[in-house]
């Protein structure tokens, strides 16, 4: 999502700009490979649709989430609730259930600040 909205910014502040402007771009600010091993979606004038379609997933994964288990995401605004935790059982929705998954999953969303943000904001948003 940050890459394809740093794509659209660019994009805007660069009317016309080239398939080889948007790459250099994205080689430069990218984090993540993903834009540039798509070139369908480089080459479009407008990412308005494609940036809508995202964020609705995004809700999407997050309403799923939050329904399946909603002890994980406050964990996600403050990792520090599940830090010290090692639970070796687990019901499917309980607590030592999203104390577990948030421990597999962590360093993939810290490696990804932004990530991390904007879903802290979803949360922030729906508290």
């Amino acid at each position: 999502m940050q890459d394809l909205d740093s794509l659209h910014a660019f994009v805007l502040r660069n009317p016309g700009a080239s398939g080889e402007a948007r790459y250099d771009h994205l080689q430069e600010e990218a984090m993540s490979n993903i834009l540039l091993q798509r070139p369908d979606i480089v080459a479009q004038e407008k990412y308005l649709d494609l940036m809508t379609q995202l964020r609705a997933q995004i809700m999407q994964l997050y309403k799923q989430v939050k329904k399946d288990n909603p002890h994980f995401w406050p964990g996600m605004l403050n990792p520090n609730l599940f830090a010290y935790d090692v639970p070796t059982g687990y019901i499917p929705g309980s607590r030592e259930e999203a104390v577990l998954v948030f421990r597999h999953s962590w360093y993939s969303w810290s490696e990804t600040q932004p990530a991390i943000q904007y879903i802290r904001g979803i949360i922030s948003n729906d508290m």
